[in-house]
């Protein structure tokens, strides 16, 4: 699990994903789930 920030630079709103590393037994390679919530700017 990670916590990435990512800021937009026209709106100076920063956003934090909540990214989880899975395995896909159907595909065979590393997926990613990522949740979604705002920082206070």
């Amino acid at each position: 699990m990670a916590i990435v920030y990512q800021t937009d630079k026209r709106s100076g709103i920063t956003y934090a994903y909540e990214s989880i590393s899975y395995w896909d037994k159907d595909k065979r390679q590393s997926r990613s789930k990522r949740t979604l919530s705002t920082v206070d700017s």
